[in-house]
């Protein structure tokens, strides 16, 4: 049936989207939806490309419509956000600082100012968190932390209905979005971590500084995390029994009110031995630091130097130099460490989470699940004080006999 002008007429209207087009005054981009003028920022950016996008795409969505405008007394997203991590960066601190969590939350909510911040909040719907999570898909981050700040943007609103900031309704709707599930979605998962193997472990600690070796095999032995051994301090190490006990001060489930008691077995202590030995005026000091590496390395290079120097030149080190050794080694120092340490030993680049799932193995193969569980210290929070003391029996037992 041959379509009348009407309906070709009709159908051509029906293609047509708002124009994205310069306002010539301001030089900025602007788009006119259902009557309303849209300011984009500067006209042919990204930005406001981006902008002009978002809008079109919950517009087409919403069947070609927008929300009406509500009462004006409501806040813009971007204030919102700006007020929600002015307490996310009071609230999310440990030992005087800001945790990763901050830097999270600082992270997850960057695309939605970036493509409504301008909006009031209650124009935030289910539509525009999907489409903050489609161009985080398009970005290339992995489905799990695609859902992780999800979570972030709908903890943000939460947090606006606590303060009276949003309506109610706003975040119940937002709560309707679904996380992204495993195999319906483009967004690719993290690779498990995988064990690594010990002969390539081996060969890359011949190319270690003695200090990083050393934190390496009692990170093997202890299968603990590696932020449990930069940590670590004589003061936290009870020494009375066959087994030490290494309490960490400063733990990853610390906030659900556990502890993480970590045993110790001989190959651990004669590491250790020398570390508390050097510490043993300052046992708040922390074993292993990069101050004291450094000092054993130019010890190393005088020890070694074959032509006779003057008394003066005997120390050579800058006198006032501008970024000195810390006291304790950073997460990126341990791990660059370790991976230039494997390019010089040609081997694969492992990291430190990988060796702990390599001891993890070992134990699961030899002395059962439960046994690894312990050990790597995953208890569930509603353990009771019976079960933990059982826990850590069984994990003494464990590093009485290999650690």
């Amino acid at each position: 049936m041959t379509k009348t002008k009407t309906q070709k007429t009709r159908t051509k209207t029906q293609k047509k989207l708002p124009s994205y087009r310069i306002h010539t005054p301001s030089g900025h981009a602007v788009t006119t939806i259902n009557g309303r003028d849209f300011y984009l920022g500067k006209h042919n950016t990204k930005a406001s490309l981006d902008k002009y996008d978002a809008l079109i795409a919950e517009y087409l969505a919403n069947g070609r419509k927008l929300p009406p405008v509500r009462s004006h007394d409501e806040i813009t997203v971007e204030a919102l956000v700006v007020r929600f991590l002015e307490w996310a960066e009071g609230y999310y601190v440990k030992n005087g600082k800001t945790t990763e969590s901050f830097g999270r939350a600082n992270l997850s909510l960057q695309p939605v100012v970036r493509h409504y911040g301008k909006n009031i909040v209650s124009e935030f719907g289910t539509l525009s968190l999907k489409f903050v999570r489609d161009k985080m898909v398009e970005s290339g981050l992995t489905r799990n932390t695609i859902n992780t700040r999800i979570t972030v943007v709908k903890q943000c609103f939460k947090w606006g209905v606590e303060n009276e900031l949003v309506p109610a309704e706003t975040w119940q709707a937002l709560t309707a979005v679904a996380g992204l599930k495993k195999g319906r979605t483009s967004a690719p998962d993290r690779e498990p971590v995988a064990p690594v193997a010990w002969s390539d472990v081996e060969k890359s600690m011949s190319f270690m500084r003695p200090m990083i070796a050393d934190m390496v095999r009692l990170q093997y032995l202890l299968a603990c995390r590696p932020g449990e051994i930069r940590m670590m301090r004589g003061c936290d190490i009870e020494r009375s029994g066959e087994v030490w006990i290494y309490t960490v001060n400063n733990h990853k489930t610390e906030h659900h009110g556990r502890g993480r008691p970590i045993p110790m077995g001989k190959q651990a202590q004669e590491i250790l031995a020398k570390y508390l030995l050097r510490k043993a005026n300052d046992p708040a000091a922390y074993l292993f630091s990069p101050a004291d590496a450094e000092e054993e390395r130019k010890a190393e290079m005088r020890a070694n130097r074959k032509t006779r120097v003057q008394p003066s030149q005997v120390n050579r080190s800058t006198k006032n130099p501008k970024r000195k050794p810390g006291n304790m080694w950073k997460r990126d120092s341990y791990l660059n460490a370790i991976k230039k340490a494997c390019n010089r030993a040609g081997v694969d680049c492992w990291t430190p989470h990988q060796l702990r799932h390599t001891r993890a193995t070992e134990i699961r193969k030899k002395f059962g699940l439960e046994a690894a569980q312990v050990i790597l210290g995953h208890a569930k929070a509603d353990v009771t004080q019976i079960y933990a003391e059982r826990d850590l029996k069984k994990a003494i037992e464990v590093m009485r006999e290999i650690g």
